[in-house]
């Protein structure tokens, strides 16, 4: 009974992290991130809008710790997201720079009503080949959008957060743009465009603290307890 238990509190995690997007009335994101430059305490909150149906949520992305495990240098980005029905869900990731990529390491999630869950990239991906394919989130992340876009110019961007002088990048197949300014962190997105979705800058944030409590229940250990049969 124990084991059934834990098992269905796994499903129902994934059950609840996987859709997040169609939750939050955005489809999927701009993949562009833009230029990786994390500041401990340092954020930026974003309006997002689904230009199918103009459906608007937001989302917070901020840098709130800085940390060695398994002897890698990283940091936590922390993401505050709000679905639909205004309930908050937040999924802290542990981001490690190796060469060109960000690399996601590990990954905790906490949703309304539970105490956090941490889970590694792997153990996420084979819960989306077990849930019918589902797409985990991303593991892995390019450093730095420049390097695969083209340039399109300098340009002033006004924002509900402010004017930015940016540099207006855009990817190589024309579906995706960038505006990037170096005073934004931890992704120096200003606004991106992506295939039917953008977001834009509503506030910068410099006071950023982790809002996840209590101590993450480890669901790989779990995982590995229930051997092939989940």
């Amino acid at each position: 009974m124990r084991k059934l238990g834990v098992g269905v509190l796994i499903v129902a995690t994934w059950l609840l992290v996987a859709p997040l997007p169609a939750q939050m009335g955005m489809g999927s994101m701009p993949s562009m991130n833009g230029v990786w430059s994390p500041v401990v305490g340092a954020g930026a909150v974003y309006e997002m809008v689904n230009d199918k149906d103009g459906k608007k949520s937001t989302m917070e992305i901020d840098i709130v710790g800085k940390d060695t495990i398994d002897g890698k240098d990283g940091f936590w980005l922390e993401m505050q997201m709000t679905t639909s029905d205004g309930q908050p869900i937040l999924m802290k990731e542990f981001m490690v720079k190796d060469g060109a990529q960000v690399n996601v390491t590990k990954m905790i999630f906490q949703v309304p009503g539970r105490g956090p869950m941490e889970m590694s990239p792997q153990t996420m991906g084979m819960m989306g080949g077990r849930r019918g394919g589902m797409t985990p989130p991303a593991t892995n992340s390019s450093a730095d959008v420049r390097s695969a876009g083209t340039v399109v110019g300098n340009e002033s961007v006004t924002t509900p957060a402010g004017t930015f002088d940016c540099s207006h990048w855009r990817s190589a197949d024309g579906t995706e743009q960038a505006w990037i300014s170096p005073k934004i962190t931890p992704w120096a997105l200003v606004k991106a465009v992506g295939k039917g979705n953008s977001m834009t800058l509503v506030k910068v944030v410099s006071d950023a603290k982790t809002r996840i409590t209590g101590t993450p229940m480890n669901m790989d250990d779990m995982m590995r307890g229930r051997g092939p049969g989940l």
